[in-house]
């Protein structure tokens, strides 16, 4: 009788052993395919049906390093954790106490990663890992603003491993630790010495900071409702961009001064001397975040970057540029410019610098259905409230809702802005393209006999569209392909000097007008040109192949012209 039942049980058992051995396999398949996503699907659905399988050792282990590769680390976090206190013997718990330490320090849970790496350290002190645990910590301290203990792990770990390959972050964490720095009277660290040394654009910028900080504590306190007077603990610097070409026109980053965080505010030169109107808006977008960061501590950090970045772009003012630039630099890639949308709450992690439009729509959708909302917000934010009650008891509705009703705010705002414009812009630079692939000779024929005037009557049709700095620069490029130079650098330039706060293409402008000078003959003039091309565009793509035959000018000085005649 006792084993007709053991035999009944394996009767009933048998499917169910057979489907966990499926799903236990087609895991693996995904984890060796690295389908991480599919993995963690997987794997938690493995967890789900059968908690106490035998292979849940690896299926724990599997699951968080998918999560970890997929930047999911809230998903990755409780399969390392459930690894480690249920299976501590296990062969793969020393691989995933250094997973862990790294989901939860880019999570930004930086508390627990230093617990994390004190019982590494204890549990596993011989462990090869154990010198980056010990890099970790310092790391982890500095990021939490506790500098004086950051110098000291830091220091400890560089004596522990000379050699380590860490041992040049340790240093740069170092440096960043109490800097010896000469500050000037607009508060600017005193170490340029580029290319744009003693340029008069340059040095106007620099003495127009300490005027920009008041006027930035005095808009934001209007856009924002927020003072942030006497939170601004922040230095400038000026940096070449050089070949750099990741789209950033200024970055923050954060030093420690007796043992307080200081934020160092650093201009690409480039876009200051081009442009100082987008210099003087980016000042007060980047004076939002430390201002805001001043105030709230390491709890600014803690919240998304759509809101982060969306408050810095509605409250310096820049939407209206925004829009355009981003819009058009979709258009001019060839890529569908609505595409950008693709959801206002989404993780850190898909997050960058196209987003910001989306972020900033949000807050305008915000001031339309709730007057003032936006500077309520930031009221109620910089006390410490979750930023999701405060919106949803502003707006009076869930969450969900609030945010679907924003974002469709945003797609109408950005199909309102494309309109008619933009898929006529698209026909006829499609055209433009079939000829070109016809080669020289048809191009030069499509643009003769109706390609410019299409153009010409595009712009006059759409004044103001946001693809306007790009229609005319194909027009200007079309009338250099026809040697008619001189007509084509009129509008070439037009499109380098007045269009890069709302559009990308600025660059572009600017190369081929000096390679008209070269395409006509004018050794001279393309020496010049590109000169100047090379100075001030130097992350541009053309710029690489243009320096193999010329040489970058030299800084603007008093009295000289920083930019051509025309």
């Amino acid at each position: 009788m006792k084993t007709l039942a053991c035999m009944l049980l394996l009767w009933i058992c048998a499917p169910l052993l057979a489907d966990a051995g499926a799903d236990y396999r087609a895991l693996v398949e995904a984890s060796d395919a690295k389908k991480h996503a599919e993995t963690l699907r997987l794997c938690e659905n493995f967890l789900k049906q059968y908690p106490e399988h035998e292979s849940l050792p690896a299926v724990l282990y599997l699951g968080g390093a998918a999560g970890l590769a997929a930047r999911e680390y809230g998903r990755a976090e409780p399969f390392y954790r459930k690894l480690l206190a249920d299976f501590p013997q296990d062969a793969n718990v020393p691989r995933a106490r250094d997973e862990l330490a790294s989901v939860l320090r880019d999570a930004r849970k930086l508390e627990a990663c230093l617990a994390l790496l004190d019982e590494n350290l204890k549990v596993l002190p011989k462990d090869p890992r154990a010198e980056r645990w010990a890099y970790l910590k310092g790391e982890c301290l500095f990021r939490l603003w506790r500098f004086d203990d950051a110098r000291k792990e830091l220091e400890a770990f560089k004596k522990a491993w000379p050699k380590s390959s860490l041992a040049k972050s340790a240093d740069r964490y170092l440096a960043d630790i109490d800097p010896s720095w000469t500050l000037d009277a607009y508060n600017v660290i005193q170490d340029y010495n580029g290319k744009y040394a003693g340029d008069t654009r340059l040095e106007a910028a620099r003495r127009k900071l300490p005027a920009y900080t008041r006027e930035a504590v005095e808009v934001l306190r209007e856009r924002l409702g927020v003072d942030i007077s006497g939170h601004l603990d922040v230095v400038f610097r000026f940096r070449d961009k050089g070949e750099n070409r990741d789209g950033e026109r200024a970055v923050t980053t954060t030093v420690g001064r007796k043992n307080k965080p200081w934020m160092v505010m650093t201009f690409y030169t480039e876009f200051v001397v081009l442009d100082e109107e987008d210099h003087h808006s980016r000042v007060i977008h980047e004076l939002k975040h430390a201002g805001f960061r001043g105030i709230m501590g390491q709890k600014y950090l803690d919240l998304p970057k759509w809101i982060r970045e969306g408050l810095a772009v509605y409250g310096a003012g820049q939407l209206p540029e925004r829009m355009p630039l981003i819009l058009s630099n979709e258009v001019f890639g060839s890529r569908d410019p609505v595409a950008v949308l693709d959801g206002i709450d989404e993780p850190d992690k898909d997050h960058n610098t196209l987003d910001y439009l989306e972020d900033a729509l949000f807050f305008e959708w915000l001031d339309a259905t709730c007057k003032g909302g936006t500077a309520a917000f930031c009221r109620r934010l910089v006390k410490g409230e979750d930023y999701k009650a405060i919106l949803a008891d502003l707006c009076q509705q869930p969450w969900d809702k609030l945010m679907a009703q924003a974002e469709d705010h945003g797609r109408r705002r950005v199909e309102e802005a494309l309109g008619k414009g933009h898929k006529a812009y698209t026909a006829l630079r499609g055209d433009e393209a079939a000829a070109e692939r016809k080669g020289r000779k048809a191009l030069s024929q499509w643009l003769e006999e109706s390609g410019l005037a299409a153009y010409e009557k595009w712009l006059k049709d759409y004044p103001g569209h946001l693809c306007e700095p790009l229609a005319l620069y194909r027009m200007g490029k079309g009338l250099v392909t026809l040697g008619r130079h001189e007509e084509g650098r009129v509008i070439l330039a037009r499109v380098r000097d007045q269009y890069g706060r709302c559009s990308t293409v600025n660059d572009d402008a600017a190369y081929q007008y000096a390679l008209s000078f070269e395409l006509a003959g004018d050794e001279e003039g393309a020496r010049r040109e590109f000169g100047l091309f090379l100075r001030d565009y130097s992350w541009s793509a053309g710029a690489a192949e243009a320096a193999k035959k010329y040489k970058a000018a030299g800084p603007a000085a008093p009295g000289e012209e920083a930019e051509s005649e025309d």
